[in-house]
């Protein structure tokens, strides 16, 4: 696994932990696939890819579509956000080149969601869990 990766996981779980938190202190008891619903839902920090790696998938989408850029749709979805916030930086109004462009978005730019499968964030965030018994008395 990458450090993009770990890094990615670990802004998961921390955003995981917060809501937890959040709805504990509101005297609630969030289910599993709620907190990970939302949390999904949440702009991450950055989108976790380096720049040759970035730069490789985007020139591949523009050569020949989505078809050949990733296995999954989520994960083509993640690739098509950032292509289009690459696209923006070079359309605007500065008219950026496409490896400025792409240094800008991967710097201050943010996905709109985090790109995980649900059933792997069950799984990131099944370990930091602690779950109780209550048995009546």
């Amino acid at each position: 696994m990458n450090s993009h990766t770990k890094e990615r996981n670990r802004d998961f779980i921390e955003v995981c932990l917060s809501i937890i938190r959040r709805e504990q202190r509101s005297g609630k008891s969030p289910s599993l696939a709620a907190v990970v619903a939302e949390a999904l839902s949440r702009s991450p920090r950055c989108h976790y890819v380096a720049y040759d790696r970035a730069s490789e998938i985007l020139h591949m989408l523009e050569r020949s579509g989505s078809a050949g850029i990733a296995t999954s749709n989520l994960q083509r979805v993640r690739w098509l956000e950032l292509y289009s916030q690459v696209r923006e930086a070079i359309d605007g109004p500065r008219k950026l080149s496409f490896d400025k462009a792409l240094s800008f978005v991967l710097a201050f730019r943010r996905p709109s969601r985090f790109y995980i499968h649900p059933a792997r964030a069950i799984r990131l965030l099944r370990p930091y869990i602690e779950y109780r018994i209550a048995i009546p008395t």
